[in-house]
């Protein structure tokens, strides 16, 4: 049986264009019309509007410090196996943004945390899975930041901080993946 997707957000994006985080728990097999989650996440484009731009975590881009994806126009990793060979198959050639990717490592630097902007890196399949369903055109532009696994709460909660100026410019956060991500581990 396959786990519901299920969805977090702190608040609605609203009219005054402040973004939501929101919060993903996704198997890498929605991305084939076999599942609720499927279905859930095509419908969720419409139900959160169109960003300006995406910042995008994923338990598949783990980093001791952070590193900003900077590239223009990333490739599509296909970092899974055991899945029908169908999804092999999708590409969802999102744009990144460059900019936005600097402002990021400014904030997080800002903050005194360590930051490095990467490049050549690509989006692994915790990010374009779910993006390809909720945006489809791939037309909002999206920039994958790692996350730091081995760091506790207090930690996070200065990196959330950090990036908390973007909200007000329409940049919305998205977390994909859960506690159970990997039960061999």
């Amino acid at each position: 049986m396959t786990a519901p997707i299920v969805i977090w957000c702190r608040r609605s994006i609203s009219a005054d264009d402040t973004a939501d985080i929101v919060r993903l728990a996704r198997l890498a097999d929605v991305g084939l019309d076999t599942n609720c989650g499927h279905q859930f996440l095509k419908s969720l484009g419409n139900r959160l509007g169109r960003p300006r731009a995406i910042i995008a975590t994923s338990p598949h881009f783990a980093a001791r410090e952070p590193q900003v994806v900077a590239d223009a126009h990333p490739a599509m990793i296909y970092d899974f196996g055991g899945f029908p060979a169908e999804l092999s198959q999708i590409v969802y050639r999102v744009p990144g943004d460059p900019a936005l990717a600097g402002e990021v490592a400014e904030l997080i630097a800002a903050a005194d945390l360590p930051v490095h902007l990467v490049g050549e890196r690509g989006f692994d399949h915790g990010s374009w899975v779910p993006l390809s369903l909720i945006w489809p055109d791939a037309d909002v532009p999206v920039v994958q930041l790692s996350i730091q696994p081995e760091q506790g709460a207090g930690y996070h909660l200065a990196l959330g901080r950090a990036l908390e100026p973007l909200r007000d410019r329409d940049v919305l956060i998205i977390g994909t993946g859960a506690m159970t991500h990997n039960l061999q581990e």
